[in-house]
């Protein structure tokens, strides 16, 4: 999973949540749970969209999924365990990919970074209802 459109690791938590319970009322999107967890971690009902934002397209930014890693396994792989960072770029980034606006920002917090996770959590959750 591409990581550069995430706010960090609660963000995939989330998606794997909804992805899950939707799974378990039986209103998942698609078939594939990988798939659905890429389409609640994108905010929207799209699963070609959900792919254009997290299917690896050359990105050196990914994410592992999964319950642990293993030993050794991100040597093997010749990757680096880093931690993802909301910083300005990453913000302004997630804003154009969420479709989020200065005046939603606004109404939902001081702090640009919380108002971003927090807007982008509702429009994963936002994925049942619509």
């Amino acid at each position: 999973m591409d990581s550069r459109l995430l706010y960090g690791v609660e963000h995939v938590e989330f998606a794997l949540e909804q992805a899950g319970k939707a799974f378990e009322r039986g209103s998942n999107i698609s078939s594939d749970p990988f798939v659905e967890v890429l389409v609640r971690a994108s905010g929207q009902r799209q699963i070609k969209r959900a792919i254009d934002m997290f299917g690896l397209h050359g990105s050196r930014e990914i994410v592992l999924l999964g319950p642990e890693m293993p030993e050794g396994l991100l040597e093997s792989i010749g990757a680096v365990e880093s931690e993802i960072r909301l910083d300005n770029e990453r913000l302004q980034r997630l804003k154009e990919a969420y479709s989020i606006t200065d005046a939603e920002i606004g109404a939902v917090s001081d702090s640009p970074a919380e108002a971003v996770k927090d807007l982008i959590k509702e429009r994963i959750a936002l994925v049942s209802v619509l």
